[in-house]
């Protein structure tokens, strides 16, 4: 009886952004899959998507939706002007604040959550950020007619002794649908310090894609073990034979200079670029994710997005003390230090 009052429970999840596929008992039946429950989902969040973004195109030059729409990419060097550009990375580099940290593997996130709180004392970032060339980019490509939210981000390579590899540096779709993240890169992003990278075109919705996907979830069903996929976020495995299966070679990497933004469409796949040693990525970085079964594009004013703020914090202390008191570490951890 409670296995079916669970099972009953979940069945609404299947138009929300619900991707597990272990614990979810609707989203990972492997009868529902059979008969195309995954293929739905996908399908239908992907025609959703570019229907918000049809009623945003306005927002965008069409140079940048081409790219995009190839590419799964967008690509700015020398973003910003040269006056402001400076301006924006002291203020990065100096700012001091309650962060939060991540460790996966050998690596570390640290973020610093750019609220409104952050941003009066940021006014450079600022600027950049309420420019409208920059505000119609961030929601064309997040389908949305809202900001994502924003995040003074370092990455640091291999800082935990004795740990696994990062399992970011895994080619890797996030979810089952459309998504959209940031990085507007404040240092030389070199071969050596981790480059994003992303493998052109992989987020466009192909018969070869959706087969392969299909695959793997028929495979995790049949117990095929990966913790990441089994979550929902597919893993590309040489040596399962998925570059040929996806017909990839693997990602491009995104070694740039300075004053480079790049947005991008995280249902395509991507990671984490190899460091060597322990080096540090530093960036401005956003983030853009929804319900993809929500065809509306909506609206946002400040009141929402101070809403909007106050349930991340919320969500970061509640499952650090949810953790703490299962004897466990969170997924985010508090910390005021930052790492330079």
């Amino acid at each position: 009886m409670a296995s079916l009052i669970k099972t009953l429970a979940a069945v609404p999840s299947i138009f929300t952004t619900a991707k597990n596929f272990r614990d979810n008992p609707i989203i990972g039946s492997p009868t529902l899959n059979r008969l195309g429950l995954h293929s739905f989902r996908v399908t239908l969040a992907d025609w959703i998507f570019k229907f918000r973004q049809a009623c945003l195109a306005h927002l965008v030059p069409t140079e940048d939706r081409a790219a995009f729409r190839r590419d799964g990419f967008i690509l700015k060097r020398d973003y910003l002007a040269p006056d402001l550009f400076p301006k924006v990375a002291a203020e990065v580099m100096d700012y001091e604040a309650e962060g939060w940290e991540c460790h996966q593997g050998d690596t570390i996130t640290h973020r610093l959550l750019l609220d409104e709180t952050a941003l009066a004392k940021l006014p450079a970032i600022k600027q950049m950020l309420d420019a409208p060339a920059f505000r119609g980019l961030m929601k064309w490509t997040g389908g949305k007619n809202e900001m994502p939210l924003f995040y003074i981000q370092r990455i640091h390579n291999h800082v935990l002794a004795d740990r696994p590899d990062d399992p970011q540096k895994v080619l890797h779709s996030d979810t089952f649908h459309p998504t959209m993240k940031a990085w507007f890169f404040i240092r030389e992003v070199t071969p050596e310090t981790g480059p994003f990278s992303y493998a052109p075109g992989t987020h466009a919705l192909t018969k070869r894609r959706l087969d392969w996907e299909n695959k793997r979830v028929a495979e995790m069903a049949a117990g095929f073990k990966d913790g990441y996929s089994l979550k929902g976020s597919l893993r590309v495995l040489p040596e399962k034979g998925d570059m040929e299966a996806l017909g990839i070679a693997g990602g491009q990497s995104m070694a740039v200079p300075a004053n480079t933004l790049v947005v991008a469409d995280t249902h395509g796949f991507h990671a984490r670029g190899h460091a060597t040693g322990e080096i540090t990525r530093i960036e401005i970085w956003a983030y853009s994710r929804g319900n993809p079964f929500n065809p509306f594009v909506g609206f946002e004013t400040g009141l929402m997005r101070r809403i909007r703020h106050y349930f991340v914090r919320r969500w970061l202390v509640s499952q650090e003390t949810a953790a703490t008191a299962r004897g466990k570490l969170p997924a985010w951890r508090r910390t005021s230090t930052i790492r330079t």
